[in-house]
C-alpha cells in the first residue's frame, strides 16, 4: 500500500465524520491486520512429549491372567513310563456341561460340579501318585471346562493334563445321559 493510498484513506474516515486521531488509528490497525501473526509450537510439542511420558511411566499395565501349567519332563532314554491304571483319574466333561469321573478302567459316573473337590480330595490323599486327565467334549462350554480346573486346582492337584475326548468315549457319556437312545454302531 502507498502512501497516496493510505493518505487518501484517511482523508476519506475524516469526510465520514471521524476526526484526525480516530482515523490515524483506523489506518494503523489497517496496516497491522496485513500481518500474519505467527505462534511458536514448539513449547506446546514440549509439554506433550513430557505429559506422554509421565503417563507412560506411571500407568500400571494390567497382568495377563494365566494359568501356570507344568509340562511333562522328557522321559530318559526314549521309554515310555509304564502307568498303573488306578493312578489314572479321568474327568469328562459332555457337550451338556456335565462332570463324569472314573478312576482307572471303572466306568465313568456323573458328579455334580459342587462334589468335584470333594471326590478329587479323597483320591489325592488315598493315592499321592494320581494323574489326573480331563477330558473336554468339542462341543461343550468353554466355562464348564474352567469350572472343573478351577474345582480340581481347588482340591490339590497342580498338575493335570487337558484332552479331548475320542469317539469311544463320547458314546459311553451319550449312553448314560440317554439310556434309552439307541447306541450307533462304529466301525
Amino acid at each position: 500500500m502507498s502512501l497516496l493510498e493510505r493518505s487518501r484513506g484517511a482523508k476519506e474516515q475524516m469526510r465520514l465524520g471521524k476526526t484526525n486521531s480516530q482515523a490515524r488509528k483506523t489506518k494503523k490497525f489497517k496496516e497491522k491486520s496485513d500481518e500474519v501473526a505467527n505462534i511458536d509450537l514448539a513449547p506446546l510439542v514440549d509439554i506433550a512429549f513430557l505429559l506422554l511420558t509421565f503417563f507412560m511411566m506411571t500407568t500400571t499395565f494390567a497382568k495377563p491372567n494365566v494359568m501356570e501349567m507344568g509340562l511333562p519332563e522328557e522321559s530318559k532314554g526314549g521309554k515310555a513310563v509304564e502307568i498303573k491304571p488306578e493312578n489314572v483319574l479321568t474327568i469328562r466333561i459332555s457337550k451338556v456341561g456335565k462332570a463324569y469321573l472314573n478312576q482307572g478302567l471303572d466306568k465313568p459316573q456323573e458328579l455334580p460340579f459342587d462334589k468335584i473337590k470333594d471326590e478329587i480330595s479323597k483320591f489325592v490323599k488315598s493315592n499321592p501318585y494320581i494323574i489326573t486327565t480331563i477330558k473336554v467334549d468339542k462341543d461343550a462350554e468353554y466355562v464348564s471346562m474352567v469350572d472343573v480346573v478351577d474345582e480340581v486346582y481347588n482340591a490339590g492337584v497342580r498338575k493335570f493334563a487337558l484332552a479331548d475326548m475320542n469317539d469311544k468315549e463320547k458314546q459311553e457319556i451319550d449312553e448314560l445321559e440317554n439310556p434309552d437312545a439307541v447306541p450307533s454302531e462304529t466301525n
